[in-house]
Formats: C-alpha cells, sequence, structure tokens
C-alpha cells in the first residue's frame, strides 16, 4: 500500500468512527435502538437529585436504566414539586390527552 493509499484509508477509518460514535450517541447502532439520553440539563438535575455533581458522567449508563416515572419524580423533586409529580401527570394527560 502507497503512503497516499494509507493516508485516504486512515482518513476513511476516522471518519467512520466519527459517524459511527455519532449514530451511538444518538442511540442507534446496526439497526438496534439503544437508550436515548436526556437532555444536558434533565440529567444535570437528575444527578444532583442523586447526590452526585451536576457534571459527573459517572453514573450515566445507571441512570439511564431507570424507569422514565423515576426520571419525572427526580426532576419535579429537584425542582422543589415534591409528591407532586402524580398530579402533574394527571395535567398533561387532562390537557393534552397524553399519558406520561
Amino acid at each position: 500500500m502507497t503512503a497516499k493509499c494509507k493516508n485516504n484509508f486512515s482518513k476513511s477509518i476516522a471518519i467512520f468512527l466519527k459517524i459511527r460514535y455519532s449514530i451511538y450517541r444518538k442511540g442507534f447502532e446496526k439497526g438496534v435502538v439503544h437508550m436515548k439520553t436526556y437532555s444536558e440539563s434533565i440529567m444535570r438535575k437528575v444527578r444532583q437529585y442523586l447526590d452526585l455533581d451536576a457534571t459527573d458522567t459517572s453514573m450515566d449508563i445507571e441512570i439511564m436504566k431507570l424507569p422514565k416515572d423515576a426520571i419525572f419524580d427526580y426532576v419535579c423533586e429537584w425542582e422543589g414539586l415534591i409528591n407532586y409529580s402524580n398530579t402533574i401527570r394527571g395535567w398533561v394527560k387532562s390537557i393534552y390527552e397524553v399519558e406520561l
């Protein structure tokens, strides 16, 4: 392989890896759906609720395994809406006809 071919090959691999990482981060890899990530603002609130630093990503995989109801409860409580998550879910269902 010539030096030019090796350089083009290396660039192709780098582009492939960037695309694959991007696809993985969006929750897809080889057509299999993986866990979606929440927005950074939601993740910060959940981390802080769990007594982590807002920027500590060490438990993000575990956080993503939690039920969405738990995430909603944690965010509500972190925002001072203690014991209101079920009430808010009811309002959303009544107003928007969407069950959370």
